[in-house]
């Protein structure tokens, strides 16, 4: 089964360090782009910058909220292994800190909101 078949944990920036090497889904919104494009900076829901490592460059200008999927690299880094860009309307009435609360109520109470990965 490919990583894209499973399900991800939802998590922010401060939960990263508990799933390294694990699949995960995080939501955050663009910093900045590397010339290359092949990173950029995300502020996660939490409010913390990570790097999101491309697999492939970049093809197109990330801007504004965004979800990526990915693996978890190290403590500060996700491997990204795809990406959604919330279109400027909805990413315009997305509520970012409801999100993080979500976040941190699913995953401060696992066993009630259980995520399976095998």
């Amino acid at each position: 089964m490919n990583l894209l078949e499973t399900a991800r944990h939802r998590v922010n920036a401060s939960h990263l360090a508990q799933f390294q090497g694990k699949p995960i889904c995080i939501l955050g919104t663009v910093v900045q782009i590397d010339n290359s494009g092949k990173s950029f900076k995300m502020k996660s829901s939490d409010n913390q910058v990570i790097t999101v490592i491309m697999e492939e460059p970049l093809g197109e200008l990330l801007q504004g909220v965004i979800e990526v999927e990915g693996v978890v690299h190290n403590p500060k880094a996700v491997v990204c292994k795809r990406y959604f860009m919330f279109p400027q309307e909805a990413a315009e009435e997305f509520d970012i800190n409801l999100h993080n609360e979500a976040v941190k109520l699913v995953n401060q109470y696992q066993n009630f909101y259980q995520c399976v990965t095998d």
